[in-house]
């Protein structure tokens, strides 16, 4: 992916680009620029081939992301052409006028389209924003981004910090949408086109598509081949003309059909990133011996996920958890590939991921799923945030409930948490990779997403759609197990005894310490958070933590981390101080200030 940086006044040269080039730690790509009566962009080359910004005498048009044109051949993707891909886009938009923005492209992306005669400034987003967008209008300003630090930055507003999204990013992980983390920022629509029109700070939206609650299929059966055939057509457009193919390879299910469904006559490479070699490695193992591939085993340090926090935090920005970029530090691997792809968003979005179940499960995860009680829209009773904070997070997370209920009457619970994308707090993945690599996300593909947006949420429970579309990928590694126990090409009533034993040998082991490395994909929260890195960072950053519990806790005596328990609060109170102190960095002085 790349980034752009628009400003509606005129800019010097250079520095929108330097904003840009400063979220990576190192090795910056090239950054472009363009400069007009319609104000300045800066655009960074898109690591996706052929689709660097494109030029006419009328127009400068950007896409971000590498999205897959259904329209025409993708072969420009393996090829030295840098604009076809972004042209192909234009002609169909602007030359033709037959673009169909739901169905032509597929995949995550975001296209800017600046009319330099008239000022008038276009962005289309894709169906849920897996690329996120920007915006900011006050003054005369008109700021877009797909970065929000570097937005902020571009408008002067660095220190203006929206304490609300602040503490709403502490506890829950992500910022409720429209708003971001600084104030008068605010995310951009999914699956729309936006106007802005010089000298107006009017917001024109035209909605190309919602994820309305309207089942289209009979069966679970039909929706299942519906989601098969998305897949297969993302992932054969995709590696048709490639030749070294790269994916990320666990021990569960997702990745592994994934795996089953790459083209097996070419050679592909699976990699998977560990704190050693444990249970999820052996079974990754097994599953790259059964479908012909080649898996590549990366160690982590003991606390990779403490390492990377300043390094990431900066790729993604303020607001999305950064240690969902899981593979920062061997990224440098994975850019000879035309393609890398994962499995995010399958649990999400096939498989009821943010249903609200049985709190029971939570405890019990072998047991069958139930649909629980609706959560979202509770008021948090917590000692430590001030009162007015906490109001405001619940008012704002009753009103974005509000609005997708409006289209999704029977499982707002749901797509609260999905529409737009950053609502999931593991949005980071794709954006902080594919500023990285050339990350391919097969369940991103439009008719996934459409297919989850269409069948009842009981479908999705027990990993009943999931199961029905994946079974005839995974029938030639049946008998291998998911590392939590399971049978993936089984039912969940046959799985509940593999479930059970898988659990009970695992929570068993983690009881009596028989482990001596950590047997997950991830890591040990708790184990991680009392290392002496941690403590580290807590010191580091104690200026930044103290100013925060300032602005937003009760009683700020002694800094705020000796009152948080919850390991996932912990690092999160940690990014947003540092945060801060980038914010210092880049020459404000905010903790020193207030």
């Amino acid at each position: 992916m790349c980034d752009f940086l628009f400003s509606r006044k005129l800019r010097g040269q250079g520095h929108l680009s330097k904003l840009i080039s400063g979220i990576y730690s190192e090795s910056p790509p090239e950054v472009f620029e363009f400069h007009g009566q319609w104000g300045s962009l800066a655009v960074s080359r898109n690591l996706y081939t052929g689709f660097d910004p494109y030029e006419t005498g009328r127009h400068i048009m950007v896409v971000l992301g590498g999205p897959v044109l259904r329209f025409c051949d993708n072969s420009f993707l393996v090829g030295t052409d840098k604009i076809a891909g972004t042209k192909a886009v234009y002609e169909r938009w602007i030359a033709e006028g037959k673009i169909k923005w739901d169905s032509d492209l597929s995949g995550p992306f975001a296209i800017l389209l600046i009319d330099k005669d008239s000022g008038e400034v276009t962005v289309v987003t894709d169906l849920l924003a897996f690329v996120h967008i920007f915006s900011y209008i006050r003054d005369d300003e008109l700021i877009l981004s797909s970065h929000i630090d570097i937005g902020a930055k571009a408008a002067g507003k660095q220190t203006d910090l929206d304490m609300v999204s602040v503490t709403n990013f502490i506890i829950d992980s992500v910022v409720t949408y429209p708003y971001a983390f600084y104030r008068n920022f605010r995310q951009v629509e999914p699956g729309a086109v936006l106007k802005w029109q010089k000298g107006s700070d009017k917001q024109m939206t035209e909605v190309y598509w919602r994820p309305r609650e309207e089942n289209i299929y009979s069966s679970i059966d039909e929706a299942a081949d519906a989601i098969r055939a998305g897949l297969k057509e993302y992932i054969d457009t995709v590696t048709r003309s490639m030749e070294k193919i790269g994916l990320f390879l666990s021990g569960g299910e997702d990745s592994r059909l994934v795996l089953a469904m790459l083209p097996g006559h070419k050679p592909r490479d699976a990699f998977i990133f560990l704190d050693g070699e444990n249970k999820e490695g052996k079974i990754a193992k097994k599953a790259a011996d059964f479908y012909g591939a080649k898996l590549n085993m990366f160690a982590r340090t003991p606390t990779y996920y403490l390492d990377i926090l300043q390094q990431c935090s900066e790729l993604i920005g303020a607001g999305s958890q950064y240690e969902h970029v899981h593979a920062y530090q061997f990224y440098k691997s994975l850019n000879d590939y035309s393609a890398v792809f994962g499995g995010y968003l399958s649990d999400t979005l096939l498989k009821g991921d943010e249903i609200e179940i049985s709190c029971i499960l939570e405890k019990f995860p072998f047991l069958p799923e139930i649909r629980g009680e609706n959560k979202y829209c509770k008021a948090v009773h917590c000692p430590l945030f001030k009162d007015e904070i906490l109001e405001e997070i619940l008012e704002r997370k009753i009103a974005h409930y509000n609005f997708v209920k409006q289209f999704r009457p029977e499982s707002a619970d749901e797509w609260v948490k999905i529409w737009p994308i950053k609502m999931c707090f593991a949005n980071a993945q794709y954006n902080g990779h594919s500023r990285l690599f050339r990350c391919y996300e097969p369940f991103t593909a439009n008719d996934v997403v459409k297919v989850s947006a269409s069948v009842p949420q009981s479908w999705k429970l027990n990993r009943r759609l999931f199961r029905a579309a994946a079974k005839p990928a995974l029938e030639k590694s049946k008998w291998l197990r998911h590392s939590d126990g399971r049978l993936p090409y089984f039912p969940w009533y046959i799985n509940m005894p593999f479930g059970f034993a898988g659990w009970f040998y695992d929570i068993t082991r983690r009881k009596l310490h028989l482990d001596k490395i950590y047997q997950g994909p991830w890591y040990d929260s708790e184990k991680l958070m009392a290392s002496q890195r941690a403590k580290e960072l807590e010191s580091q950053y104690d200026a930044q933590l103290k100013y925060l519990a300032r602005q937003i806790t009760k009683n700020a005596d002694g800094g705020p981390l000796k009152y948080v328990t919850n390991h996932t609060q912990r690092r999160n109170w940690l990014q947003a101080a540092y945060n801060i102190h980038s914010l210092e960095k880049s020459g404000t002085n905010t903790a020193a200030d207030v």
